[in-house]
């Protein structure tokens, strides 16, 4: 007689799904043809030049870094800025001196030292200017001597040691057989005190009164006519 077969109730586990890992593949650079060695071998190379090339370039970069920054003396400093003090002041004191400020005067005035004939100051204060004017013009002559006169008046006398300013011009209008300015066209000359009278910017072209308010003024003989017709002035 056969037994009832018993049915159990439990659901079987099912067994857990294996993986299978792919083999790894393993690489053989003696595996590799003669092309693909050269071009491997190549491209190491060329990764070792350009690393090679960029850690120089930076080497040299930071040795023109640091040669570009001087180490500094501050002892070094301090001459170099004693030494250009006194060449400042060493300038200033040549700039300051009455030849100097006479240059200084005339070129304000005249500009030109092409038609410089003598330019100095002496022991006494007496500054002496000569100059020539470029003008065959009698007139022109004349007035550009007074007006030049007036404006070294004013200048000059800024000079503490000048006591007297002289000035004589000469002219291309009178010339030797060189064509050498040979003859003083005005001869003028006025001292501190007289000057110091004087309301030059008022008086400049006021050329009949450069006559009478002057220490000393005389004018070339052969002027004369031209002297007259600028001043409307008769000689008796």
């Amino acid at each position: 007689m056969e037994l009832p077969t018993e049915i159990s109730n439990e659901t079987p586990t099912p067994e857990p799904a294996q993986t299978t890992t792919p083999p790894k593949s393993k690489f053989s650079f003696t595996k590799l043809s003669l092309p693909l060695k050269v071009g491997f071998l190549g491209g190491i190379f060329l990764v070792i030049l350009v690393l090679i090339i960029s850690i120089v370039a930076f080497a040299n970069s930071l040795n023109k870094t640091e040669n570009s920054i001087p180490e500094t003396n501050p002892q070094e400093i301090l001459d170099e800025a004693k030494k250009q003090q006194a060449e400042k002041q060493q300038k200033e004191a040549s700039a300051s001196t009455p030849i100097n400020q006479l240059q200084s005067a005339y070129s304000d005035v005249i500009g030109s030292n092409s038609v410089k004939r003598k330019l100095e100051i002496n022991d006494l204060g007496v500054a002496t200017i000569e100059y020539t004017i470029p003008s065959s013009d009698g007139q022109t002559v004349i007035k550009t001597s007074y007006e030049n006169f007036a404006d070294f008046a004013i200048k000059v006398f800024n000079i503490s040691t000048v006591t007297r300013l002289n000035v004589t011009t000469y002219a291309t209008k009178f010339t030797d057989k060189f064509g050498q300015p040979d003859q003083a066209a005005l001869k003028l000359q006025v001292t501190r005190q007289t000057s110091a009278k004087i309301n030059w910017p008022l008086k400049k072209f006021s050329y009949k009164d450069y006559a009478t308010i002057l220490d000393f003024h005389e004018l070339n003989p052969l002027l004369q006519k031209d002297y007259e017709n600028l001043t409307k002035i008769k000689k008796s």
